[in-house]
């Protein structure tokens, strides 16, 4: 092979080069961020006005922010691995209750750990509604026995009960791509996912809840809580509570947390370690059995 002065040349040049100084590499990837602009439909404005005011946050993360921007941007950093979704909630009408929402699932928009991603511009709709009527399965065919049953969405704020003739509405309910659960101690559970549009009022079909005889009455419950870089929360004060609180438990060096023991049924779980903000999770679903809380952060 015949190499030309030329390319020698240039060759020696580099490393020469490499001999003066190190290379540097670039710095590594750190916690996510998502923007967006947010915006809403004002009475009697043609064009949607921007939604000031509004406030976002991870359904199970401790990142949280509000659109302060007069153009309606939104910026959310914080965002680790497979992020959970982002619940957007404004009070339009400034009674003090929430009256348009927006569930977004970060993961399906390609956010995450190292990623900055753009939404776009999200509309802000009215709330949604679902109705329908649940039965305990073994007595479908009585009329009334269908009280009390739990109506709810997984790991979100959102929630209600069955009346005697099981009929049920869930309110308040934000736009997006929902599961709505159903869950009575002796019975299997029962979920669906459903797509929710703005001021959507939805019945869905009838449910029957499959009866399970002789199902443990407690369950374990098991997570593993981190910071947003990535390194393991240890030292957090994790609770679970319902009517009442279990006695709580601390995460060990690796993050990881354990509650050996709670009845079924639906709890509510919060994190608190000094110097970081609280964190909960909402309608977190307990059966016999070993039962894993996806990670926080």
């Amino acid at each position: 092979m015949t190499i030309t002065r030329g390319v020698v040349l240039a060759l020696g040049g580099l490393a020469a080069l490499a001999g003066c100084r190190e290379l540097e590499l670039p710095p590594p990837p750190g916690p996510g961020t998502v923007q967006a602009v947010v915006v809403y439909a004002h009475p009697g404005q043609y064009d949607l006005v921007p939604a000031v005011g509004a406030r976002a946050r991870l359904l199970r993360g401790t990142e949280a922010a509000v659109v302060e921007d007069p153009e309606g941007r939104l910026v959310l950093g914080g965002l680790g691995h497979a992020p959970p979704p982002l619940l957007i909630t404004f009070d339009s009408d400034a009674d003090g209750v929430d009256d348009r929402q927006r569930l977004v699932n970060l993961a399906a928009a390609g956010a995450g750990f190292g990623r900055d991603v753009f939404l776009g511009t999200l509309a802000l709709n009215r709330n949604a509604e679902v109705t329908g009527k649940v039965k305990r399965g073994d007595r479908a065919q009585l009329a009334g026995g269908h009280g009390g049953i739990s109506l709810y969405v997984p790991e979100a704020p959102f929630a209600t009960t069955s009346a005697d003739d099981g009929t049920y509405r869930l309110s308040a309910l934000p736009e997006g791509e929902l599961t709505i659960a159903a869950f009575v101690e002796g019975y299997e559970p029962f979920a669906q996912t459903i797509a929710l549009r703005g001021g959507e009022r939805l019945s869905l079909a009838d449910i029957e809840l499959k009866p399970n005889p002789g199902a443990p009455t407690v369950g374990a419950l098991s997570g593993s809580a981190y910071l947003t870089d990535g390194a393991p929360a240890a030292g957090v004060t994790v609770t679970a509570s319902q009517t009442a609180e279990a006695p709580p438990v601390v995460t060990d060096a690796q993050g990881a947390f354990s509650f050996p023991a709670l009845t079924v049924g639906l709890w509510n779980v919060r994190f608190e370690r000094t110097g970081l903000a609280t964190l909960r999770v909402d309608n977190v679903l307990v059966v016999g059995g070993q039962n894993v809380l996806p990670p926080v952060v």
